[in-house]
């Protein structure tokens, strides 16, 4: 979190969901980000915690490697979108395994897991260039959530812990956002049903107690033949934690979750006739009025744009996932600032993407558009507050560009 934003989104924060969502994530806010990441995690933790990394999983426990990759992918920071002036930074994401890992503990609320002999393993929450700062908050989190003596005791293997499981794998994200939760923590169970057949039996999944009912929707949509089971968050013991690869994703990956969640072509074309359309697809503006950050300043400016190329304007937050994937799913040119909506570019078929950027650049949906082969494209937007100001004229260029392509 950019602390220097915080007033604004505290701000917008208290405005859109009132007084107790606000104090929330104040608390959240100064107990993790500030105390338990920045001051506990950095200045005194991060070099003294033993870590265990990808590549040390391969002689820890059961690994099989099910997949080979064989090109590099864009990266998910700012060099990773595509420009007329530079080339695409890429890296490469590595094969596709699981490995299993005996009488381990996991560390609530999101991880990480952690070895019988007190190593932290690092893939339970993250791939391995965000390690280092998906660990630190998840050590944060557990801190807030457990305090530091009980942390202590399970990173030297003498807490009693809350609960115990079997065979089992942690479906956490570290943000129970929609990006997150879609993008990193899905594919996981493409790994878990690697791992089933290997072995004659699925995993449990360990999710969220208290999730939001748009996670219910994608486990209920994604169809995992094992059991889902909720964890509190406290701690965990599990006699064979089963540690797929953190996606990143891989091209396959992102088809693998689009086959699994998508429209077939039947629903597809049902779709369409409801909309009145025989063929083609529709234009959608995402608006992100629901959010305490880059929200569209001038929208009224815009909209004639908007008007003129035939937009209709969608609040996401507003649909259930089915109706997100079927509205993707039948558009042609989509225009967004930059946000988890964007995730649903996953289900698209054949899309033009125009993202709206202020001074903050990340590659995550540009990344995206590039694996799965859509039209992508940029406008790079005065920054006001935490909020956007959008030129007219560049963005109908942009819509120009996009639509003649």
């Amino acid at each position: 979190m950019n602390l220097k934003n915080a007033p604004w989104r505290a701000y917008q924060k208290y405005r859109l969901d009132g007084r107790h969502a606000f104090l929330r994530a104040a608390r959240e806010a100064l107990l993790v980000n500030v105390i338990g990441y920045r001051a506990v995690y950095q200045r005194l933790l991060q070099g003294l915690l033993p870590r265990m990394s990808r590549g040390a999983l391969k002689s820890a426990g059961e690994y099989l490697v099910y997949e080979t990759c064989e090109s590099e992918v864009p990266t998910k920071q700012a060099d990773g979108i595509p420009c007329r002036d530079s080339a695409v930074e890429t890296y490469w994401p590595g094969d596709r395994f699981f490995c299993t890992l005996d009488d381990a503990t996991v560390l609530g609320p999101v991880g990480p897991g952690v070895t019988n002999d007190g190593l932290l393993v690092d893939e339970t929450v993250a791939i391995p260039h965000k390690a280092d700062r998906r660990v630190g908050i998840a050590i944060a989190k557990a801190l807030d959530e457990n305090g530091p003596r009980r942390v202590s005791r399970v990173l030297k293997g003498t807490a009693e812990p809350e609960h115990r499981f079997g065979t089992a794998a942690i479906m956490y994200p570290p943000w129970n956002n929609y990006y997150h939760w879609t993008i990193e923590t899905l594919p996981r169970i493409r790994s878990l049903e690697r791992y089933a057949e290997e072995n004659g039996e699925y995993p449990d999944l360990l999710v969220p107690v208290d999730r939001p009912s748009w996670m219910d929707e994608t486990i209920e949509r994604i169809d995992y033949d094992g059991r889902v089971l909720g964890w509190s968050g406290a701690v965990a013991e599990i006699d064979r934690l089963v540690v797929p690869v953190f996606p990143d994703p891989t091209p396959e990956e992102c088809r693998w979750l689009r086959d699994r969640m998508g429209i077939d072509a039947n629903q597809k074309q049902s779709a369409d006739n409801d909309r009145g359309r025989s063929t083609g697809g529709t234009r959608v503006f995402v608006s992100r009025e629901d959010a305490t950050i880059r929200r569209i300043k001038n929208d009224d400016s815009i909209q004639p744009v908007l008007d003129a190329y035939g937009f209709e304007t969608h609040v996401l937050s507003e649909l259930s996932v089915a109706e997100q994937i079927t509205l993707f799913s039948n558009t042609d040119i989509v225009v967004a600032p930059h946000g988890a909506g964007l995730t649903n570019l996953v289900y698209a078929d054949d899309i033009a993407v125009i993202e709206l950027f202020g001074d903050k650049k990340l590659a995550s949906f540009a990344r995206l558009a590039t694996m799965l082969n859509q039209t992508y494209t940029h406008l790079e937007c005065e920054q006001r507050g935490v909020n956007l100001i959008v030129d007219p004229d560049q963005l109908a260029n942009a819509i120009e560009s996009v639509r003649t392509d």
